[in-house]
């Protein structure tokens, strides 16, 4: 039983990879602009990118496309799991944020985009979302607010991503285990740990940005009022 288990976790890691691979920035960039988007600004396929070349409904597209490729498959792989009961209740939250980590993975390192991606920042908003909706509401808050004081959508993003981990951790304490959690999802040093590697995912990616940003080089969003 154990094999079949540990096989399961393969396939929806592998699942989750394909489906987050989707370039999603690439794809709107040429269908909408009839351009390729990295070959402008910081070359990045990312929502921020599209947004500081193409505009608000570019960034929008993006942020809206990939969340989607997130969503989707943790959702699909939780349900699946558990309408044909192929495992315990306890199972199934392992199931969902390992489908989630191979979307991050697929969305960073995208196959079908020559392994060049995003920065994680849309696919951890989608993993918290799809497990629990008070963290992911206050993380959104957390990184508008961010943004808005100091037009670093980076810094917000990784204020926000770290501020997600230490809601999780509130979670442990006794009575507060199924605030905001989604059914079939399941709170717990499981769960935080699981933030903890996407927020890591999402702090490596932006290695680039803190450099610039504690050298005061980062560039600021002028497309946010």
């Amino acid at each position: 039983m154990i094999f079949i288990k540990i096989g399961t976790l393969i396939i929806a890691l592998i699942f989750g990879y394909l489906m987050a691979s989707f370039p999603t920035g690439v794809v709107v960039s040429k269908l909408f602009f009839h351009k390729d988007i990295r070959q402008y600004g910081s070359g990045n396929p990312g929502a921020t990118n599209a947004g500081r070349v193409f505009g608000k409904k570019a960034f929008l597209m993006v942020v809206f496309g990939d969340v989607f490729k997130t969503v989707v498959p943790i959702w699909a792989v939780t349900l699946i799991i558990w309408k044909f009961n192929l495992y315990d209740y306890t199972w199934i939250p392992w199931v969902s944020y390992i489908t989630a980590l191979g979307c991050t993975m697929g969305h960073c390192y995208p196959i079908f985009a020559n392994f060049k991606g995003g920065k994680a920042v849309s696919t951890f908003g989608a993993f918290v979302f799809t497990t629990n909706w008070v963290i992911a509401l206050s993380g959104i808050a957390v990184l508008i607010i961010v943004v808005l004081i100091k037009k670093y959508v980076s810094l917000g993003s990784m204020i926000a991503s770290a501020f997600c981990v230490v809601a999780s951790l509130l979670l442990l304490m006794p009575g507060f285990e199924r605030i905001g959690m989604y059914p079939l999802m399941e709170s717990g040093i499981i769960y935080s740990m699981f933030l903890i590697v996407q927020a890591g995912f999402l702090y490596w990616r932006h290695r680039t940005n803190i450099i610039r940003l504690l050298n005061h080089q980062e560039t600021k969003v002028k497309w946010i009022k």
